[in-house]
């Protein structure tokens, strides 16, 4: 990391991205962390992409209060741009399925990183996920001068297709 972003911006010092794949578990375990992070007085925020290549665009879900929705189904004025999901997102197709279970992080903007947008366009789906992992932008549910070290949790898993 360039120092100027450490110093003048409030980047963290180090990061750490942690896989693991457990010999006994059809899954991967991922652990981002971050340490050393310099408060800042700018607005900032941190996201983790999960970006496949997919052969459906359409086949994203969203798990939102016990059940699995299409970021494509938020009606007209709804705000299409964020979500917050209790087990994470997942994929299907017609070769398999995948799970992102987010253990720390509930912010999910599908089709691209995205805080104050709030026009009506549909994400573009075949862009991915990506969870927001701090932002102090609204002055709300995050410290505004915010100098800790951070850990999130994701779990990916194939999922059973029926």
């Amino acid at each position: 990391m360039p120092e100027e972003s450490i110093t003048e911006y409030g980047a963290p010092r180090h990061l750490t991205l942690e896989v693991d794949l457990p010999h006994d578990e059809a899954l991967i375990q991922i652990t981002l962390q971050w340490f050393e992070k310099q408060a800042n007085r700018l607005p900032e925020a941190f996201w983790l992409s999960f970006s496949p290549l997919v052969e459906d665009a359409h086949g994203w879900r969203m798990e939102k209060l016990g059940q699995w929705i299409s970021p494509r189904e938020v009606v007209p004025d709804g705000n299409r741009k964020m979500h917050a999901v209790g087990t994470g997102v997942s994929y299907r197709d017609a070769q398999g399925a995948l799970l992102l279970e987010t253990l720390d992080a509930p912010l999910v903007a599908p089709g691209q990183p995205s805080l104050l947008d709030f026009n009506n366009k549909q994400p573009d789906l075949q862009k991915g996920m990506h969870i927001n992992l701090y932002n102090n932008v609204w002055g709300t549910n995050f410290p505004q001068w915010y100098e800790e070290d951070a850990r999130f949790r994701f779990v990916l898993r194939p999922e059973v297709t029926a």
